[in-house]
């Protein structure tokens, strides 16, 4: 990774008493799109799945558009992403906030997982990635 996007365990930031992973984006000019991705589960097409995760950011105006975006991203089985889904969303700040988002496996899908992005510049703090199958995001414990 550059030194404009540094992605860490942050043991300074915890949410429940856990070490945070912080992502920082500096520098763009345009949106960049940076981010990460847990890793892959099998998935079947048709089937729901629900990404979430506790966000906090000190500075959600320093975001593009004021955003922050999280998706489940599918695979086909030879590694190809399919078209990723849209979920952006605004967080205020000093606060961790749980949020999740919803999909259908499409056709050709074969495996899944979570992304997270800064969209151009700014600082999030991401704690308790879940990637579920199903429809309802069940309670982090």
């Amino acid at each position: 990774m550059s030194s404009k996007f540094p992605a860490v365990v942050d043991n300074n930031v915890t949410h429940l008493g856990d070490f945070s992973l912080r992502l920082a984006v500096t520098g763009e000019t345009a949106p960049a799109y940076n981010s990460f991705t847990s890793n892959r589960v099998p998935v079947t097409p048709g089937e729901d799945v629900v990404v979430s995760a506790y966000f906090y950011t000190k500075d959600i105006a320093e975001h593009d558009r004021g955003k922050i975006r999280m998706v489940p991203i599918f695979l086909k089985s030879d590694g190809t992403q399919l078209k990723a889904a849209t979920n952006d969303f605004a967080i205020p700040n000093d606060i961790w906030v749980r949020q999740s988002h919803t999909l259908k496996a499409p056709v050709d899908a074969a495996k899944v997982g979570l992304r997270a992005y800064v969209l151009q510049n700014g600082t999030f703090w991401m704690a308790h990635p879940m990637l579920q199958k199903g429809d309802k995001t069940s309670a982090y414990h």
